[in-house]
């Protein structure tokens, strides 16, 4: 695992369009003064940032806002983007890394270690200072509609000539979760 201090979760588009935030994850053994680490948000390296002056316990997680209004909770004053990146540095060196394109964390969804501290990083539930949750995809006791999204003259050469399957643009929403240019085939 990594650590002893990592970047375990990041939520960039809240469900209810709330401030962004992270959350740090102690994966070591021993209390860190958090105050000794800066975060940098990578999609802008001037704005390197010391964070708070804390101890966090082995074992505890902390979240901290990326946000340009003080939220009255521990912050940062930057917002993650939807394909971003965070770096943690201990000492100018960096210590800690998370990368994330717009599909990894989708508006209501995290992204981060699985399980906690991982070098694995996946899409997961909201977990909010608790242990990393996998998001479930496919409920196998539940109907979902999974909505696809294509121009009729691409649907109607699709009908027309199936046995080519050709390439076509189109757009799929699943549980509310949009991706675009999708590339469609029979």
């Amino acid at each position: 695992s990594r650590g002893p201090l990592i970047i375990n979760e990041i939520v960039n588009k809240d469900a209810s369009d709330g401030d962004d935030w992270f959350e740090l994850y102690n994966a070591g053994t021993e209390s860190i003064e958090l105050n000794n680490y800066t975060v940098v948000d990578d999609a802008d390296d001037s704005i390197e940032t010391a964070l708070p002056d804390v101890s966090l316990a082995a074992g505890e997680f902390i979240v901290v806002y990326a946000t340009d209004v003080d939220p009255g909770e521990y912050y940062v004053p930057f917002k993650l983007g939807s394909s971003d990146s965070l770096s943690l540095k201990l000492n100018d060196e960096t210590v800690d890394y998370l990368e994330w394109d717009e599909t990894d964390a989708p508006q209501g969804y995290s992204y981060g270690a699985f399980p906690d501290g991982a070098w694995a990083s996946r899409t997961l539930e909201v977990s909010k200072g608790a242990n990393n949750v996998d998001a479930v995809v496919f409920e196998s006791d539940v109907i979902e509609n999974i909505y696809i999204t294509i121009a009729d003259a691409d649907w109607q050469n699709i009908i027309d000539n199936a046995l080519d399957k050709e390439y076509h643009s189109a757009s799929v929403t699943y549980k509310d979760v949009t991706v675009e240019d999708v590339a469609f085939r029979t």
